[in-house]
């Protein structure tokens, strides 16, 4: 984003809330005592040990109960005596170990005073403040980490972090006229659904060896299929696959005469972070209604922390794809 006093005049009178990477400080926020010095470190660390984001230091929110997280006015910096060179060393100085690519963007008001707009990139460990702590943020304020936090921190360059994404395609039937295979015009139609599913690295390394299972309810299956029942006497159907794949090493023709594809071994093909595997399709019962019934998922990649989730049908029916 281009940061302007226009921008952040736009922030107060737009009622922009903080939020989990959003944050306002007051200019007093910024002082040269040591507790002051403790609480940018404390800020600053819990952003990157986060999910990034940007502190504003020049901005003041509302008092009344509330809007105390909603921006009331600006309220800037002294320049002469807070420097934006001086707010890089305290941030460097008092956050072990150092956070890499922070940005400092000075936003003048007048001559004589300053906001400083401070973008906190996630990172790849945990950064532990002036007080020994590690923070984090959690809804508008910072919070002293679990060890099991930090941790799962400091794993984010040793182990992908995967999970399942979701989508319903809505196919669109229409009768045909079974000799000139065209629409009829006045023809009756239905609607096919098919479940569409791909792994996503999340992560900052590659994912190597993945495994998943995934609970259909066998409300929303085809007859036909076999399914297990929980305790809660849901009957459901449970698919399981990995990352493998098989390569087309040659075309032969069958004793018919027809051409096939003859695949090699199964392969374990790597996801790279911030991609996705190749999609997987499991067909749905015709004309799904908008159930109120949820997938649940496993996954499971290399040496990292199982991956567990749930998505509602309904969410997945609301945004479904259309295909003629």
């Amino acid at each position: 984003m281009k940061w302007s006093l226009e921008t952040l005049q736009s922030y107060i009178s737009d009622g922009i809330e903080e939020n989990l990477v959003l944050e306002y400080k007051a200019g007093d926020a910024l002082q040269k005592n040591d507790k002051k010095k403790g609480d940018i470190a404390k800020d600053v660390s819990a952003m990157a040990n986060s999910a990034g984001g940007t502190i504003i230091y020049g901005i003041r929110e509302f008092q009344t109960k509330g809007k105390e997280h909603l921006p009331e006015i600006i309220d800037a910096v002294k320049r002469e005596e807070i420097s934006k060179e001086w707010l890089e060393q305290v941030i460097n100085s008092n956050i072990q170990p150092k956070i890499e690519n922070v940005l400092i963007i000075p936003i003048p008001v007048n001559a004589e005073s300053v906001v400083y707009v401070v973008e906190v990139p996630q990172s790849d460990t945990a950064h532990q403040a002036s007080d020994f702590r590690y923070y984090k943020r959690h809804n508008f304020v910072c919070v002293a980490m679990e060890d099991y936090e930090i941790r799962d921190i400091m794993s984010r360059l040793k182990h992908p972090k995967v999970e399942l994404e979701f989508l319903i395609e809505r196919i669109i039937v229409q009768e045909k006229d079974s000799i000139s295979g065209r629409i009829k015009p006045n023809g009756s139609s239905y609607l096919d659904y098919n479940l569409k599913f791909a792994i996503r690295n999340l992560g900052k390394i590659y994912a190597k060896y993945v495994n998943y299972s995934i609970e259909l309810p066998q409300e929303i299956l085809e007859n036909g299929e076999e399914y297990k029942e929980s305790l809660e006497r849901r009957r459901f159907r449970v698919f399981y696959g990995d990352n493998t794949y098989r390569d087309i090493i040659d075309i032969k023709i069958s004793a018919a005469g027809e051409p096939y594809n003859s695949y090699g071994p199964s392969r374990y093909d790597p996801i790279l972070p911030g991609t996705t595997s190749r999609s997987e399709v499991i067909r749905l019962k015709r004309n799904l209604r908008n159930e109120s019934y949820n997938i649940y998922w496993k996954v499971f990649a290399d040496n990292a922390e199982p991956g567990i989730g749930e998505i509602a049908i309904s969410k997945l029916l609301s945004n479904a794809t259309d295909v003629w």
